[in-house]
């Protein structure tokens, strides 16, 4: 079973294929990762978890004054219809690679790989810090879930405890509205969301 922070990192490496598809995996990526910094997970969340990510300590301070841009027209773009928004260029073409986040008269440039690699960065550092914080609580509470401060790692926790509860409860509804016998038998996922 994968490490989910290793399955994301993966997932938005160099060696995939698709510019776009590409680009949507790192929002999704970066939407999750600001829900770990917000706190928050659910509808009506995503534009601010996404924000937060992007203006986080995690990402380099050049997209800070763009998390906005991005959001409004790649993230939403390629999310909802998969082909960015006008006014904004995104290209895997290496020759862009040194125009990255420029402004051209045809829009904001964005370097799909120098984008996905300095998410991957940010995640990685995330992933650090989430880490690191679930070792000072345990040394201050013992190990008591409960006890634990709301600090990153609590939301971290947090937001995969409420994306469960949902999940289940979607699945119950319509396992009962479609009267479906369910199969006895226990599988292990592919990700799991332990820190080790």
């Amino acid at each position: 079973m994968a490490i989910f922070f290793e399955d994301l990192v993966n997932s938005i490496g160099p060696n995939e294929k698709g510019t776009l598809l590409w680009a949507s995996a790192v929002f999704t990526a970066m939407e999750m990762c600001g829900s770990f910094i917000t706190g928050k997970t659910g509808p009506g969340t995503t534009k601010n978890n996404f924000v937060a990510f992007c203006k986080s300590v995690y990402m380099p301070p050049q997209y800070h004054p763009i998390a906005e841009l991005i959001y409004e027209l790649f993230r939403n773009g390629v999310s909802h219809s998969y082909v960015a928004k006008g006014a904004v260029v995104p290209t895997a073409d290496p020759s862009a690679q040194s125009e990255h986040l420029g402004f051209f008269n045809q829009g904001l440039l964005i370097y799909v790989p120098s984008f996905a690699s300095d998410v991957q960065n940010a995640i990685t550092t995330l992933w650090g810090d989430i880490k690191k914080d679930k070792a000072a609580n345990e040394t201050l509470h013992q190990k008591q879930y409960s006890k634990y401060s709301k600090g990153i790692f609590w939301n971290y926790m947090e937001i995969f405890h409420k994306l469960d509860i949902a999940g289940k409860l979607v699945y119950r509804n319509f396992i009962k509205a479609n009267s479906i016998n369910v199969k006895q038998g226990q599988f292990d996922g592919d990700i799991g969301v332990s820190l080790e």
